[in-house]
């Protein structure tokens, strides 16, 4: 399936098919696509399937190229194909799950994020239940407000537990 795909790719770039080939690598950039990021696929190679998996993301990185340099596409055309795919590719999201006293961890979760400092680099934050009134009070505080909020929340969860 790579083979053919890679094939596929490579005829649209060489072709100058650049509406096949922003609908064929839309199809292709999303995170975790065929898992071709697993350590292990990359550590041993006993038939050839690395040099498969090469010859796709090398593909791939000449068509983005083909995109980017070839004056046939016009720029609003390719700001827009980009910023959707980044979307899907260049993202991470964190969804907290529902369940009552689950919360609390989620606060947790929260304040190690922040103490981590990586909580600025969330850019998705979404939630169910229990989850989603933890995510609405991250998203509509400021990021003082919500390190002042949870402070106070861990403190009250930590003497909850005490008791």
């Amino acid at each position: 399936m790579l083979e053919k795909t890679t094939a596929r790719l490579k005829a649209a770039r060489e072709a100058s098919a650049y509406d096949d080939l922003q609908f064929l690598l839309s199809g292709l950039l999303k995170r975790g696509h065929l898992n071709l990021c697993a350590a292990e696929l990359h550590s041993r190679c006993a038939v050839g399937s690395k040099y498969v998996v090469d010859a796709f993301q090398a593909e791939v990185e000449a068509c983005l190229a083909a995109l980017v340099d070839d004056d046939a596409v016009p720029l609003p055309t390719k700001l827009a194909f980009f910023k959707k795919e980044r979307r899907a590719l260049g993202q991470s999201a964190l969804c907290l799950s529902g369940g009552g006293s689950i919360c609390m961890y989620h606060i947790g979760t929260l304040k190690a994020l922040m103490d981590a400092g990586l909580y600025d680099s969330i850019r998705v934050l979404s939630g169910t239940s229990g989850g989603s009134i933890i995510a609405a009070m991250a998203a509509c505080k400021t990021d003082e407000e919500l390190k002042a909020e949870v402070r106070v929340l861990v403190s009250v969860a930590y003497k909850l537990n005490k008791l």
